[in-house]
């Protein structure tokens, strides 16, 4: 801990600025490739400001709707308290029920209060408040103490010299909890990869350990991380012996994440790459290890590791591809403090890889198990959680709720006897009407659902008896029903020689429907249907089991 006090905050939304900047430097942002701004949102949060630190200086945004975001971040010692005011003003001639969502760090609880013309902020989760902003300013501005006030004392339970603060004041029509869209930019159980700085500003050298944290990416151009080695952009890391104690930095790239309160980590890991073999070969086989790593006290223990071993990598992109790495079973528990790592390494046996990150288009992330997400529906059978073997269905569900059944059944008892749902190849499209040679899946949408981005369809699937020999092609085709007709929204198709890689199992694949952008309006039918190619051999599918969790993630 630091024995003189030097002061300095931070308070924005997206875009730092600038690296090295001195202290008390106003470090200006904006949000590229994200959120839109909005100015004038009848719940506004006016410029943030810090009691207690004299030289503290503020910047932040405001976001689309009636969401505003702020970040702040003190050099600290033990026993600091100070407060940072967040004026709000409402803008209506209504009152406006709002929320306050916070993550802090392990040891500096926060605790929030009304000040002013705001009296009755309640806690309603160990992160969020809410509170009304009466109507009646009539376009004036908040005075610096109407608002809510959020005092922040330091205990003997934080480690380190740096505390940081952030969180959204948002319109909520009277919901409880924490914020839900934390989905959109903020959330508790993925943990995106960065470089440094983030947001990146330009292009950097390598470096051994950067940051990973819960802030989505807010840039739109991809940097060369690694001027020193190549002129490309992203990230090279050679090939190399795929140990987890690799020390040359041209062969493996380090993320770190303090974690703030002891992690639980227990089940799968997904560890996704958005990356590329060099120079986007199309040909070759591509080697990843990811390894989660424990570090106290200069002393590294190893968690768990994961490889993925795909021949070709690209699958026929000529540009960057997004894949997973599972880490399944894991159980461990990370004190509050300690650090979590992620380190990635290209085995021998492969060519170079390029590695892509922290851009809106190449959000490569650490997802941890048990993460609960509005933007994630899961494809169910009928009945749900499934009791026992039924027959092939059309018009199946598909639902935020995760699956919870631990046996995968026989899905279509009236064509084979073998678990989960076999689909024939020849499907001949979005028309199809053949249940022999397709299966769909719905979802009723509550309120206008804007799709902007790129759709990933996850499936636990398999050529027939397990092949390993076989190709596989599947489409996945997402539909508009409106109660008369359907619309076809977007499609994408996955094309593998090898489907199952050399596994004598079920595995999880993913087909990415790029590119979409639309509206499926509210009491309209959202629908995912999958059909097999023809020129693939027959496929089976699981869906609806805690170890095969098909699913659908939006954007």
């Amino acid at each position: 801990m630091k024995q003189v006090k030097t002061w300095w905050f931070i308070a924005l939304v997206a875009v730092l600025v600038g690296a090295g900047a001195a202290s008390g430097t106003i470090l200006v942002g904006y949000l590229e490739g994200g959120l839109a701004v909005d100015v004038s949102p009848p719940l506004q949060l006016e410029e943030p400001w810090v009691e207690g630190l004299p030289e503290a200086q503020t910047v932040f945004v405001a976001l689309d709707g009636d969401r505003q975001a702020f970040r702040v971040a003190a050099e600290v010692q033990l026993g600091d308290c100070f407060f940072i005011h967040l004026p709000v003003v409402n803008k209506s001639t209504v009152d406006v029920k709002a929320r306050l969502t916070l993550l802090y760090p392990y040891g500096t609880t926060p605790l929030a209060a009304g000040s002013g013309v705001i009296d009755d902020v309640v806690a309603v989760h160990y992160r969020a408040w809410k509170f009304t902003a009466d109507a009646g300013a009539q376009g004036s501005s908040a005075s610096p103490y109407d608002g809510v006030t959020i005092q922040v004392c330091v205990s003997p339970y934080f480690t380190g010299s740096t505390v940081e603060i952030r969180g959204y004041i948002e319109s909520t029509s009277g919901i409880d909890g924490p914020s839900v869209v934390f989905m959109d930019f903020l959330t508790e159980d993925t943990i995106y990869l960065h470089n440094d700085p983030s947001p990146p500003t330009g292009d950097t050298s390598s470096q051994p350990n950067l940051p990973m944290d819960r802030w989505r990416p807010t840039r739109g151009v991809l940097y060369n991380y690694d001027a020193d080695n190549d002129a490309d952009a992203g990230r090279i890391i050679l090939h190399g012996d795929g140990n987890s104690t690799e020390s040359d930095l041209q062969k493996y790239q380090n993320w770190q994440i303090t974690v703030s309160e002891d992690l639980n980590i227990n089940g799968t890991v997904t560890v996704v790459l958005w990356s590329a073999v060099r120079e986007f070969d199309q040909t070759a086989r591509g080697i990843v290890t990811a390894y989660l790593r424990h570090f106290s006290g200069g002393t590294y223990i190893e968690i768990a590791s994961s490889t993925l071993d795909l021949t070709p990598w690209q699958q026929g992109s000529a540009t960057w591809v997004k894949s997973e790495i599972l880490i399944e079973d894991v159980q461990y528990i990370i004190p509050a403090g300690h650090i979590l790592e992620l380190k990635v390494v290209v085995e021998e046996d492969s060519p170079d890889m390029w590695f892509a990150y922290d851009t809106t288009q190449h959000p490569s992330q650490l997802v941890m198990p048990g993460q609960v997400a509005e933007n994630v529906l899961y494809v169910h059978n009928n009945p749900t959680p499934p009791t026992g073997d039924t027959t092939r269905q059309a018009d199946l569900s598909m639902d935020t709720t995760a699956p919870t059944a631990e046996v995968l059944y026989n899905y279509d008892t009236d064509k084979d006897l073998e678990p989960g749902r076999n689909i024939h190849y020849g499907g001949s499209g979005t028309g199809e009407g053949n249940l022999d040679k397709y299966q769909n899946w719905q979802f009723t949408i509550p309120e206008d659902l804007h799709i902007s981005g790129d759709v990933s369809t996850i499936l636990w699937s398999a050529t027939k008896t397990f092949d390993t020999t076989k190709r596989g092609i599947v489409t996945a085709y997402l539909r508009d029903f409106d109660g008369a007709g359907y619309t076809e929204i977007a499609n994408g198709t996955l094309d593998m020689d090898l489907w199952q890689q050399g596994s004598t199992t079920w595995v999880e694949r993913e087909i990415i429907i790029t590119g979409v952008d639309y509206t499926v309006l509210a009491g309209h039918i959202l629908e995912l249907k999958i059909i097999v190619n023809s020129g693939s051999h027959d496929m089976w599918f699981a869906y609806d089991t805690t170890d095969y969790p098909s699913r659908v993630v939006l954007p």
